[in-house]
C-alpha cells in the first residue's frame, strides 16, 4: 500500500513539474535551523511536531537568484508535503511537492525531495551528518530544470546550525 501511495504521489508531483527548497534534516518543534550552503542559505522554524516554515534564497550559476517561502506539512516522520513560492525576481512561481527522509546509519539520515511549479523542474537528494545535536553537515545533488533556460546540475555541501 505504501509504495501505490508513494508511486501515485510522486507521479502527480512529476506530472506538475518538480523542484524543492533547503535540505530536509530532523528537527525537535520549536527549533529552528539556519544553513550555509556552497550556493544559497536557508533559514526554517519548526512550529510544532508536523509543520515547518522556510526561507531559502539560491544563487544559480545560469539564472537571475532565486528566494523560496516554503511550508513543509510532516505527515509523518519520513514522509511530508509542500507548498511554497519561488521568486525569480522578475517572476514568482507556486509549486507543491514531497519530501521522503530516512535514517541511513547512525548518526546518517538521506532525504529525496521534489516540488511541482509551472516553469521549473527541480530534484534534490542529500544525506545529512549529524555531528552534535545543534550542528549538521549537509551533502547534496540538485537539479534545476527550468523550462526556459539552461539546467543546472550541481553538487553541494551545507552547515545546519540548529538553535
Amino acid at each position: 500500500m505504501k509504495k501505490i501511495l508513494l508511486t501515485l504521489v510522486l507521479t502527480f508531483v512529476w506530472g506538475c513539474s518538480t523542484g524543492f527548497a533547503a535540505p530536509v534534516n530532523y528537527m525537535s518543534a520549536d527549533q529552528t535551523a539556519v544553513g550555509i550552503a556552497t550556493d544559497n542559505f536557508f533559514l526554517k522554524h519548526k512550529f510544532s511536531d508536523t509543520f515547518t516554515v522556510g526561507y531559502q534564497n539560491i544563487n544559480w550559476d545560469h539564472a537571475p537568484n532565486s528566494s523560496d517561502i516554503y511550508g513543509h506539512y510532516h505527515f509523518s516522520r519520513t514522509f511530508g508535503g509542500i507548498v511554497g513560492v519561488r521568486d525569480f525576481g522578475d517572476t514568482s512561481d507556486t509549486y507543491v511537492g514531497v519530501s521522503v527522509h530516512a535514517p541511513l546509519a547512525p548518526k546518517w539520515d538521506g532525504y529525496a525531495s521534489i516540488i511541482g511549479g509551472s516553469d521549473f523542474k527541480e530534484l534534490e537528494a542529500g544525506a545529512n551528518v549529524m555531528i552534535s545535536r545543534k550542528f549538521d553537515l549537509n551533502i547534496f545533488y540538485r537539479s534545476f530544470m527550468p523550462d526556459y533556460g539552461e539546467d543546472n546540475n550541481k553538487v553541494g555541501a551545507s552547515a545546519i546550525f540548529k538553535l
